[in-house]
């Protein structure tokens, strides 16, 4: 597990660095790598985009042409991989920083699309007894219910009061099951079950009512 964050946290500094070490070697290249005569008559656009015989004529009067077509080539090769390099890392670190979730709370007892995963859990578990002709009406509520729980955002996160709706969802999901491993179709006992289901979208709502002013 250290490894595991060891490693990721590795990865997110390289994230961070790269950009910054392509701009340096891109000015260092620049000022270094291209000579002075040659900075100031061809630009890095030109190096990067202008055709090898635009380059040449422009380097006429710089220096004789003897080795230059490999040296423009040269040149040009460098600054393309150097070009395709930065705006990858920059990609990348953009890309970091927008996906960068927030931690997990201390707090959260289900987090991320475990209720989801439960809900369904239970459901298969009870699948024989949901799929009589008495169980229809129950068995699509508990499949809405699971449906629901699939679109809700990650569990987890927030304010102290939404986790401890999330952790009264996961209480319900627990007494979902209970209810229905007690539940016979024959002797139509749906009540129990029914309860729990509207206590569980009840608190749902006020998780998504309470996801709007946080």
């Amino acid at each position: 597990m250290m490894q595991e964050n060891d490693s990721k946290k590795i990865k997110e500094y390289l994230i961070f660095i790269l950009p910054v070490l392509f701009l340096l070697v891109g000015i260092w290249a620049f000022f270094n790598v291209v000579s002075i005569n040659y900075t100031r008559a061809v630009s890095v656009v030109d190096w990067l985009f202008s055709g090898s015989d635009s380059i040449i004529a422009t380097l006429r009067d710089v220096d004789t042409l003897m080795g230059q077509v490999q040296r423009i080539i040269l040149m040009r090769a460098f600054w393309i991989c150097w070009f395709a390099g930065f705006s990858v890392s920059v990609f990348m670190l953009g890309r970091h920083i927008q996906n960068k979730k927030e931690k997990y709370s201390e707090y959260a007892v289900i987090r991320g699309k475990e209720a989801y995963h439960k809900a369904q859990t239970v459901i298969i578990r009870n699948h024989n007894k949901l799929h009589t002709k008495e169980s229809l009406k129950l068995s699509k509520r508990l499949n809405a219910l699971v449906e629901r729980l699939n679109y809700e955002s990650d569990f987890g996160y927030g304010a102290l009061a939404i986790i401890d709706c999330e952790n009264q969802i996961n209480q319900k999901i627990n007494n979902l099951s209970e209810c229905l491993t007690d539940y016979e179709p024959d002797l139509d006992n749906q009540q129990s079950i029914e309860a729990v289901l509207n206590e569980i979208n009840i608190l749902l709502d006020r998780r998504a009512e309470m996801k709007k002013h946080h």
